[in-house]
């Protein structure tokens, strides 16, 4: 009993510490700006995320993912999405599916370790690039949905919606997925991973 605790004890704190790190990259030299409604290239802020997933599986990686969107929610995605001038379903919707949703499921980017005869950088690739797709999908989906209004003079509401997130998030995806695939090769990360 006492080396479970032990180890969930441990897991609690390495989680703790990379949901910390994943939020102050998240804050620490975005570039935004271009999205007046929300979105930024971050440094790696969801790396955290597909890490504890793919170390501790997909039900971990969903749970954390989830933690993460209600830190970002505390932190300033309310008040952010609040400053907006929108209705209150809108703004639960957005919370919903812009944080909730969007990050929580960066959380299934464990799905295939294991699938590859551990070709880890393999896994954690298709990993990072399958949550983080999803991602872009709730986000996607909240633009059509709630973000209508907005939409560019003369472009149809999806074709906004997948260019407004895709500015954003087709960065996110090329970097997150190549710094995962760069950390599983190192030594010191391989290791951590056993």
């Amino acid at each position: 009993m006492e080396k479970t605790n032990g180890k969930l004890a441990e897991k609690l704190s390495e989680s703790g510490v990379l949901l910390a790190i994943g939020i102050a990259l998240s804050y620490a030299l975005p570039f935004g700006g271009m999205w007046p409604q929300g979105g930024s290239v971050t440094i790696c802020s969801t790396l955290p995320i597909v890490w504890l997933s793919y170390k501790y599986g997909v039900k971990w990686g969903l749970l954390s993912g989830f933690t993460h969107a209600l830190l970002k929610i505390a932190i300033g995605g309310l008040a952010e999405v609040l400053g907006w001038g929108m209705t209150v379903p809108a703004v639960v919707g957005s919370m919903f599916l812009d944080y909730v949703v969007a990050f929580s499921i960066i959380g299934i980017a464990g799905i295939f370790r294991g699938k590859f005869n551990n070709n880890r950088p393999l896994e954690i690739g298709l990993g990072c690039i399958l949550g983080l797709t999803l991602r872009f999908v709730s986000h996607f989906i909240a633009g059509c949905l709630l973000y209508s209004s907005w939409a560019w003079e003369g472009w149809s509401v999806p074709t906004y919606s997948a260019a407004y997130n895709s500015g954003y998030m087709g960065p996110e995806i090329i970097l997150t997925t190549t710094a995962a695939v760069i950390l599983v090769n190192l030594p010191a990360f391989k290791s951590n991973l056993d």
